[in-house]
């Protein structure tokens, strides 16, 4: 679905023209709205233009994606701003994004997440990309808990797992599909099992924070996960993107069917031989420098992965100056040496 952008205060004038030539035919037709509206801070017609949109909210009676800016949604202070209620008065919602444009708000009670605690439409997907909403499990939940009975598919961009981050945390209990961008802290895989218990359409980790670990401290805390699992566990994961040290750390015992793993490199192939020794997927997907996939790709698929593995895509970046597009035979005669794969694999 194409999302209308409003990105400053030509485009919010002129939407708003637009809609408003015939709004009781036009404003059901609005299904999803982009407002990235930092502009309007320096604008000397910023309360106009805040009204605008708001008329223009009130008016998009069908509409099912919404994207803010955290300046769009913090400018207007308050708990009592109108853009509060118009939020609070929509019922269609079904993806509710907030934004960060680098504008901090030093008036906690401005927040973005402070115009959300109020709304009740049926969100099924909830992205926050705001600094504002980063922090501990209960932290984020103590903000979306209204959410939690229709919520589906869940981003963050930074999630703390302290220390019994997992006490008093409310189960969400329809979410299938988790992103973070980046996991710090005791990356405690007990505390997504018990937070996400129906996780199984996708799971996401783009990246640990910057623990000050070495590779013991990285097995001890994978050892811990595949014990935690013993008790509970997932009953399958669709799909699995993240970078290798997370794969390795979270020690999944779940089935995968797809496991994507990105900036892959010699670093850290023994992290992912061990986790493919311990639960390969039936599809992976690897990510590497093309002059390093030779030597990189060399043992990397223990016997217990080529049982399982049915797909093998390579995504090899070029990062010379070579002008082929393809490698060159006798390389691709090296990496089939290799990978020893069945004859049904297929690889890329």
């Amino acid at each position: 679905m194409d999302r209308i952008l409003l990105k400053d205060g030509p485009s919010i004038r002129k939407f708003y023209a637009f809609l408003f030539v015939d709004a009781a035919r036009r404003g059901p037709h609005v299904r999803a709205l982009d407002i990235k509206a930092l502009t309007i801070k320096n604008d000397p017609n910023a309360r106009e233009l805040e009204s605008l949109l708001c008329e223009i909210l009130a008016r998009s009676s069908n509409l099912q994606i919404l994207c803010l800016s955290s300046f769009a949604a913090s400018h207007i202070p308050g708990q009592e701003s109108e853009l509060q209620h118009i939020l609070e008065g929509l019922t269609t919602l079904r993806e509710l994004r907030l934004e960060d444009d680098s504008v901090r708000v030093s008036d906690w009670s401005n927040a973005p997440y402070m115009l959300i605690k109020k709304i009740r439409s049926p969100i099924h997907t909830f992205s926050a990309h705001i600094d504002e909403l980063c922090g501990t499990p209960l932290h984020i939940n103590s903000h979306i808990s209204h959410l939690i009975p229709t919520l589906q598919d869940l981003r963050l961009d930074v999630l703390d797992m302290q220390e019994n981050s997992a006490q008093d945390i409310i189960p969400c209990t329809s979410v299938h599909s988790l992103s973070i961008i980046r996991l710090q802290g005791t990356c405690d895989v007990s505390v997504l099992l018990r937070w996400f218990p129906a996780l199984k359409t996708s799971l996401k980790v783009f990246g640990l924070g910057e623990n000050d670990w070495y590779l013991d401290d990285y097995a001890r805390v994978r050892e811990q996960n595949i014990r935690s699992q013993k008790d509970a566990a997932w009953t399958h994961l669709d799909e699995v993107i993240c970078d290798p040290e997370v794969l390795y750390v979270l020690g999944l015992n779940c089935p995968l069917r797809r496991v994507v793993l990105n900036h892959f490199d010699g670093s850290c192939r023994h992290v992912i031989v061990t986790a493919l020794k311990h639960n390969a997927p039936s599809q992976l997907y690897l990510s590497m420098d093309i002059g390093e996939a030779v030597d990189v790709l060399e043992d990397l698929l223990p016997a217990e992965a080529k049982d399982r593995l049915t797909h093998l895509t390579l995504c090899l970046r070029y990062v010379d100056d070579r002008s082929e597009s393809q490698l060159e035979h006798d390389e691709t005669d090296s990496l089939n040496q290799i990978l020893l794969l069945r004859p049904c694999v297929l690889w890329v």
